[in-house]
């Protein structure tokens, strides 16, 4: 994996290429043309993986301090960090410039063509994206079964619940991304063959089948570098279902109510005589608790409070009036005020 930063990009440049022949420039131009097509798809899917990683950042970053000891969510941060490398990998635009250099026709006379360096160093690029989309399989599958113990347990399931919802879209994306990592390895050995330039001083494999997971192998054609089809793949060993590994959803039943009795308790809320809690204070005193009580109440839960109709501010302004208004030589006066304020405040 460390091949491609200790050597540096070959120049972009054509040679001449006299004795090819018009079969050998045309098996040339069929590999460059799937290989595109190989890269179309890679692209699309590393666009749809970036759009996940923007959403795997911001769900890291909302419960790292809940989490942050955790191990899921450690190895969590572990599948960022190798997404992040992945989309680093500058594959598209360094096949993409390669590509450019082979001739859409064999019909010219003088053909030319890019050097070897240039192809084995695209060979490079890809060999090491998939070393690091294995190594995101492998990430994904060991976080996807820590939320899933998380889930079992009971305790945060909605936090592990959306972790696994992630993961199995990062972990799709991942393998469609190494199938083409796959495609697009074998067709550049097939267009190295005819390319002129000397070998490169680092040596790369035949294939990638090094780097397949379990369940996911390629038929053996696939393996060698003279297919001209489309390469088929057994998926069905490992399913989603697989990953996630739920198991049998819990029935739970559902509670019946008659629709006379909702209406009758729907009545009774209405026509029920809402208590005034100002009503039975009759002393400073119970006055200061219950402006103690209510603060302590909005903290907790606003809806429940007397005075929930009313802002902070708003409930801060008038716990300064009524505050003000207190006056221990006019006990029933002042409470008279601070109610009529309080009411005041709720119209």
């Amino acid at each position: 994996m460390d091949l491609a930063q200790h050597h540096a990009r070959p120049l972009n440049t054509t040679v001449l290429c006299p004795d090819i022949s018009t079969v050998q420039m045309k098996a040339v131009i069929t590999s460059r043309s799937r290989t595109k097509s190989a890269l179309k798809e890679f692209s699309d899917n590393t666009s749809k993986l970036a759009e996940e990683l923007k959403l795997l950042n911001t769900l890291l970053y909302k419960n790292r301090n809940r989490f942050r000891n955790d191990k899921g969510y450690k190895t969590m941060r572990m599948v960022e960090k190798t997404v992040e490398k992945l989309l680093n990998i500058p594959l598209t635009t360094v096949l993409e410039d390669f590509l450019q250099f082979i001739p859409m026709s064999p019909q010219e006379a003088r053909v030319q063509l890019p050097t070897l360096a240039m192809c084995r160093y695209c060979m490079l690029q890809t060999h090491l994206s998939a070393a690091v989309l294995a190594k995101m399989e492998i990430l994904c599958r060991r976080s996807g079964h820590l939320s899933m113990q998380r889930l079992r347990l009971g305790h945060f399931w909605g936090v592990a619940a959306v972790n696994l919802a992630i993961l199995g879209r990062v972990w799709v994306l991942g393998r469609g991304l190494l199938l083409n990592c796959h495609h697009i390895f074998i067709r550049l050995t097939k267009i190295a063959g005819w390319l002129p330039g000397e070998d490169s001083l680092y040596k790369l494999p035949e294939n990638l089948a090094e780097f397949i997971p379990e369940g996911f192998q390629a038929s053996s054609e696939d393996v060698h570098v003279n297919v001209g089809l489309k390469l088929p793949v057994n998926v069905s060993a490992v399913t989603v279902d697989d990953f996630l590994d739920i198991g049998e959803p819990v029935k739970r039943r559902v509670l019946e109510v008659v629709k006379e009795d909702v209406k009758r308790l729907k009545l009774e809320e209405e026509f029920e005589p809402k208590r005034d809690l100002l009503a039975d204070i009759h002393t400073l005193e119970k006055m200061k608790d219950f402006l103690k009580t209510e603060t302590q109440t909005r903290k907790v839960s606003k809806k429940t409070a007397y005075t929930r109709k009313l802002s902070q501010d708003e409930w801060k302004d008038v716990k300064k009036q009524v505050l003000k208004f207190m006056n221990p030589k006019l006990p029933n006066k002042s409470i008279k005020t601070c109610r009529k304020i309080i009411r005041n405040a709720l119209k």
